[in-house]
């Protein structure tokens, strides 16, 4: 997104201020001691844990340090931030998700937990709700992923100034492996960092409900961050992380997306769109990306329509397709620089010439290559 801030004409001068980046061990304790002190706070224990005195102080002296046009807020987490910016500073919010549909999705799924933690949990879901959206209401301006999340939060927030920017990406797109020959197995392949709970939920249901009711005629490569950990049936080959994508592509016939929670929207989905490979996804495994009808995206819901089709000469006919170049095309970075940076003059309140400067606290500058999704 800083990219396409700095582009002509707009030409934004930006300043980041990250949030530091705890240890793992201080960032789980931080945690359990937001949670506990949720108990007896009217903050949900999400803004508890974000709060940094530090960074308020920060953004404060920047801001008084003088001259900037916008605040962009890289994250709802970062809302607490909204009582330090003057109220004559206009601010947007990018939202990559809705984070209470997100809590609340990763509770419910939890059935294993404690009724009494589970409805402490339960609770604290709503206050987040509430503090979000009464967040994004002050700020008047959101930037989503997502079309189903821009949706959410216009239908709750009256009057809000909403942007809906899919994920984009710059480089040509890759090929993939030839199409199968007859009675050739068949190499799909699943993308994501498997440390997010969406991610782990999604290959446990393929592999249990999907994968386990084949005939062995199909291979499933994993490629992300902690896809090798742990034993993996016969026929599922976890690569580990895979910096190249051109690798992941040249490996698999087709992707899946056996998404079935979380928020947001599915990055590692749309960059398969966008390089055109095939694609067997759950309905939330294409949620809120801007499609249009096409043979070579196929969304099947229950584990038994799965097993159908992956068990049929359906699959093969898939890895023959090419995604329509009009989907591909949804998701080319140059056609969001112009919404961007349109959207940002309005959010401003006046037409800007080029050369503007716009103020970015973010826990760090927008990737849309994040494989968590």
């Amino acid at each position: 997104m800083d990219r396409w801030l700095r582009s002509p004409p707009l030409e934004a001068e930006l300043c980041f201020l990250p949030l530091p980046v705890l240890p793992p061990v201080r960032h789980r304790l931080r945690q359990s001691f937001s949670l506990v002190r949720s108990l007896v706070s009217k903050l949900p224990a999400k803004a508890i844990f974000a709060r940094s005195r530090r960074m308020s102080t920060a953004v404060r002296r920047e801001i008084r340090g003088g001259g900037y046009d916008l605040v962009l807020l890289n994250g709802t987490d970062l809302l607490w931030l909204l009582d330090e910016v003057p109220g004559s500073l206009p601010v947007a919010v990018v939202a990559h998700n809705i984070e209470h549909r997100l809590y609340d999705a990763q509770v419910t799924s939890a059935a294993w937990l404690p009724e009494p933690f589970r409805n402490h949990l339960k609770r604290d879901a709503q206050r987040l709700a509430r503090y979000e959206l009464d967040g994004m209401k002050r700020a008047g301006n959101v930037i989503a992923l997502s079309a189903d999340d821009a949706a959410y939060v216009e239908q709750r927030c009256a009057g809000l100034h909403t942007l809906v920017l899919p994920p984009a990406f710059s480089y040509n797109p890759h090929p993939r492996k030839p199409p199968p020959r007859a009675n050739e197995i068949l190499d799909i392949g699943f993308v994501g960092n498997f440390a997010w709970w969406p991610n782990q939920q999604g290959l446990d249901w393929f592999l249990k409900r999907v994968f386990a009711h084949l005939d062995g005629h199909v291979r499933l490569h994993l490629f992300g961050e902690q896809s090798d950990n742990g034993a993996r049936p016969d026929g599922v080959v976890a690569h580990g992380y895979v910096p190249d994508l051109g690798e992941v592509l040249g490996q698999c016939h087709f992707m899946i997306c056996p998404i079935l929670g979380g928020g947001g929207v599915s990055i590692k989905a749309a960059e398969a769109i966008y390089n055109r490979v095939p694609i067997l996804a759950t309905p939330f495994g294409v949620r809120g990306l801007p499609l249009v009808e096409d043979p070579a995206i196929v969304v099947r819901e229950t584990p038994q329509d799965w097993v159908r089709f992956l068990g049929s000469a359906a699959a093969h006919e898939l890895a023959q397709r090419s995604v329509l170049e009009i989907n591909s095309r949804r998701f080319l970075h140059e056609d969001r620089v112009k919404a961007l940076q349109s959207y940002v003059l309005r959010a401003m309140g006046r037409d800007r010439s080029p050369g503007d400067r716009s103020y970015v606290p973010a826990q760090q500058s927008t990737d849309y290559s994040d494989s968590r999704r």
